[in-house]
């Protein structure tokens, strides 16, 4: 794949573009049938989604749902996990007599009985390869239609489809060159459940329909959930002839003339679906159109909220075509997807399908929301928090003996009464307790949303800093008990993420720079909501033991790097040089969000250094690392670029690839073993990299273009998100930002890097001024816009 140069299409522009055609720019286009699952084209409406496999004598349509989860969860009873200080006690003390075979016992539901999304079944239209040829496929991203082209007795003919989004409906149809309903190449369709439980089908001279349920481990009918797949068509549906030996299967499709269909998802408890044939919306020309009207309206919607427009067209092409795929697996009101999102993969259950990982997969999902401006797509999110956190709550009060919620490494979508892995050890960092409510406070910082703050994000938030600091104020971590027998409040014990199990336990490995990192973030945060909802006077006691332990809390564990500098590590035991799985050393930069840019030189040196030097094993990264590199002005953009065609597949999305042996993997792993275990959606997130190259508010103060240079070309933006409720829209060119205009949202203080020196001419409220500064606060009004020039 090669990046096109555009300069016909990048000549001066005005300061907004449409962002639609934009998008409709990066179809993505087959030339060759897509026939397995991951060659296929990915459709959904953040609910549904469907993966439109193309082969040489039919189309196949694979089905899935965000809440459609196979349900069998088995779990550790609360009273066989014990208690924390009890295994903790007996941990330090040397005896590990007991450790192998408790977690065994932890990780037993996660290998034997863990829930997973269900493959909701497939769709099958086949056709007569002497008479149809299956030419490929084109994926308009502004409209969300799929056009699988064919040669029908040699005359071009396509199958348009598309997800619906208002309902959870497949549509199809077909049409000849010109556009207009044309007759159907297809002879026989099937539609089929997913192997692995029981289905009940019907089919009557139009539809055919099955129904499964899904149950959980112990029959218990008042909580089954069920769902049925069932697709209409105005084609009438005869019994099909018996197979015989060497024959073309045979043709269940009578009719002719135009041909119109629907496949509908219906889901929920298996008491409110019904075991009988379900109603369908009617598959005819005025229902489809209706359908497409709406769908496109949606999309369009979707895609005026933000925009790029990049001389570099394969870094535009994927900001677009991600933006599209996150469109596709998140909206509000669905269950917030899980590893894969809602396109289980047919063939099993791959590893961690069905989980929430929380140290860092599943919020990384989320991270554009914010400044590509789509929030409603991070309500998904909110809403996972609040389904795991009773059982969070409930671990904290039985296993911990503490107030508050610890929320795990693994969470699962579905209630048990103990955390989905309670294993000893790894599962007891404390890193993700904090991350977790991270992308609430995210969400109020760049919208300003009050009661979303009181509704949504306060309540975790306060339950998180209760758990911790009543966790940091135990013996073995604060005071003279303590292995530093000193006054500052320790992380101990604690796993750092993803590397160092044998040394659990040990103080040298514990203070792990993702603890405090994060504990850091959220303890701020709380503070700040505290201010925001002015409820300081009824936080009081909280707030003066959280301002406590900010005012003692260890430093960044840092180390002399044998390629030379200082670098900081993960913990005080680690090599300078090891190999991590998570960039742990720059998490005080992302998502720390406590060092970057706005640094003093020395602290940003280090972490410039730390860059440099940090070693990663692959597999994880492909976002977060180099959105760690943009944040500090360093990402290479043509480095970049090669990493994601080294990760791209066949459908457009990017996968995740290991890089490198000697961490957890040896010279004998395939670097692509993680490729087929399903559609990494936390890829998805990659448009917050360009986003922070492009512009970057995380310290409150807006910087303008601070990882684009001139060499990357021209580069414009609108309406990116920025912390304060601020809508940003601006141009780079000739190596140079040409203009900046901002809308405030909320009314709060603008701050902002000057990009033009000591100098700006600014015009608000019809009045042009000229300010001087290299760092700038303006007031503004809510609704009002900023226009700014160098003069």
């Amino acid at each position: 794949m090669k990046t096109k140069a555009k300069s016909a299409a990048m000549a001066p522009s005005p300061r907004s573009f449409d962002a639609v055609r934009r998008a409709a720019r990066h179809a993505l286009r087959r030339e060759i049938p897509a026939t397995n699952f991951f060659e296929g084209a990915v459709l959904g409406n953040g609910r549904l989604g469907v993966i439109a496999t193309t082969r040489p004598d039919s189309v196949k349509f694979f089905f899935g749902h965000n809440s459609v989860i196979d349900r069998r969860a088995a779990h550790v009873p609360l009273d066989q996990c014990g208690t924390f200080e009890e295994l903790w006690s007996r941990y330090k003390s040397g005896d590990r007599t007991w450790l192998e075979a408790y977690n065994k016992v932890a990780t037993g539901p996660s290998e034997t009985h863990a829930p997973r999304p269900w493959s909701c079944g497939s769709l099958l239209l086949g056709f007569d390869r002497r008479d149809t040829e299956l030419l490929g496929h084109t994926l308009h991203l502004d409209t969300a239609l799929l056009e699988i082209r064919f040669l029908v007795h040699g005359r071009p003919v396509t199958l348009q489809a598309f997800i619906d989004s208002r309902a959870d409906r497949l549509w199809l149809h077909v049409v000849d060159a010109r556009g207009q309903p044309a007759p159907s190449p297809f002879l026989r369709l099937a539609l089929t459940p997913h192997d692995g439980l029981p289905a009940r089908q019907w089919h009557d001279s139009h539809q055919l329909a099955f129904r499964q349920i899904l149950g959980g481990l112990v029959a218990d009918a008042a909580h089954d959930h069920a769902f049925v797949l069932s697709c209409r068509t105005h084609h009438r549906l005869r019994a099909p002839a018996p197979k015989q030996p060497y024959q073309l299967p045979p043709a269940n499709l009578a009719g002719r003339g135009a041909f119109f269909a629907c496949v509908e998802l219906t889901h929920g408890l298996a008491s409110e679906i019904p075991d009988a044939t379900p109603p369908a919306p009617r598959a005819d020309r005025a229902s489809f159109q209706s359908a497409a009207h709406a769908t496109r309206e949606s999309w369009q919607q979707y895609w005026r909220q933000s925009g790029v427009l990049l001389d570099d067209d394969f870094l535009e092409e994927t900001w677009y075509r991600n933006q599209y795929f996150l469109h596709c697996a998140t909206q509000p009101g669905a269950l917030c997807p899980t590893l894969y999102g809602n396109w289980p993969v047919p063939t099993g259950a791959p590893l961690w399908s069905g989980e929430y990982v929380m140290d860092y997969n599943a919020q990384q999902v989320f991270w554009s929301t914010f400044s590509s401006n789509h929030l409603a797509n991070n309500l998904p999110y909110a809403d996972m928090i609040d389904l795991i956190l009773p059982v969070a709550q409930s671990w904290a009060r039985h296993f911990y003996q503490l107030p508050g919620a610890f929320i795990a490494q693994r969470h699962w979508p579905v209630a048990t009464p103990s955390i989905p892995v309670p294993w000893f050890g790894w599962g007891n960092h404390l890193a993700p307790v904090a991350w977790a409510v991270q992308g609430l406070w995210w969400h109020y910082l760049y919208s300003m949303d009050r009661e979303f703050l009181r509704m949504r994000a306060f309540g975790p938030i306060r339950e998180v800093v209760l758990f911790l600091n009543a966790y940091l104020r135990r013996p073995d971590a604060h005071g003279p008990t303590s292995p530093w027998q000193d006054n500052k409040f320790h992380v101990h014990p604690t796993q750092s993420p993803e590397i160092w199990p044998e040394h659990f336990g040990e103080p040298a490995f514990s203070d792990a720079i993702a603890d405090l990192a994060l504990i850091k973030f959220t303890f701020r945060a709380y503070l700040d909501a505290c201010r925001a909802l002015d409820v300081e006077a009824s936080e009081s006691a909280l707030r003066a033991e959280v301002e406590e332990i900010l005012a003692h809390f260890p430093e960044y564990p840092q180390q002399r790097s044998p390629r030379g500098g200082r670098v900081w590590t993960d913990v005080t035991g680690a090599t300078p040089d090891a190999i991590y799985n998570v960039p742990n050393p720059l998490l005080p930069v992302f998502p720390g969000e406590e060092h970057g840019l706005h640094s003093p030189p020395e602290t940003y040196a280090l972490a410039a250094n730390t860059w440099r030097h940090q070693q990663n094993e692959g597999g994880n990264d492909l976002v977060f690392l180099n959105l760690q590199g943009a944040r500090l002005g360093l990402l290479d953009l043509e480095k970049f670029k090669r990493q994601l065609r080294y990760c791209q597949i066949a459908n457009g999305t990017f996968t995740d690839m290991t890089l490198q042996a000697g961490g957890r993997y040896d010279d004998a792993m395939p670097n692509d073993y993680m490729k087929h275990l399903g559609i990494w959606i936390e890829n998805f997130a990659l448009p917050v990299v360009l986003n922070e190259c492009l512009l970057q508010s995380y310290s409150g103060e807006l910087r303008f273009f601070p990882n684009w240079k001139k060499a990357n070309g021209r580069a414009q933006f609108q309406t990116l998100r920025a912390v304060g409720a601020f809508l940003v829209s601006a141009c780079f060119a000739a190596g140079k930002v040409q203009w900046i205009r901002i809308k405030s949202e909320a009314g709060q203080p603008l701050r902002l890097v000057n990009p033009w020196g000591r100098t700006l001419v600014v015009r608000q409220r019809g009045v042009r001024r000229r300010l001087r500064g290299t760092h700038l606060t303006l007031a503004t009004r809510v609704g009002e816009t900023l226009d700014f020039t160098a003069r």
